[in-house]
């Protein structure tokens, strides 16, 4: 299961990233580009740019085909992406 962070990026969310590997699913939490963990994103400027930057770091993760969850603007990517590339996840919960 993967998990894609809002713009606060991952550091605020270890309760939700806890319960859901509770529920026994291994779960993959990457920083988008940009963000703590990652580097400084370049040429990113428009949401075209974002989704296939997303599309990327989903493939380089082994996310590719797996529920996802996702919060704010990673929720808005994910979306985005699923428009585009509906393989790219198994089901997606989005939330604010």
């Amino acid at each position: 299961m993967g998990y894609l962070h809002g713009m606060l990026g991952n550091p605020g969310v270890y309760a939700v990233l806890e319960e859901l590997a509770a529920t026994g699913h291994r779960v993959v939490a990457p920083s988008l580009p940009g963000f703590t963990g990652s580097s400084e994103p370049e040429g990113l400027r428009t949401l075209h740019d974002w989704v296939v930057a997303t599309s990327e770091v989903v493939d380089l993760a082994g996310l590719a085909g797996a529920p996802l969850v996702a919060s704010g603007v990673g929720a808005m990517l994910a979306l985005e992406l699923a428009a585009v590339r509906p393989e790219a996840f198994g089901s997606i919960a989005a939330f604010a």
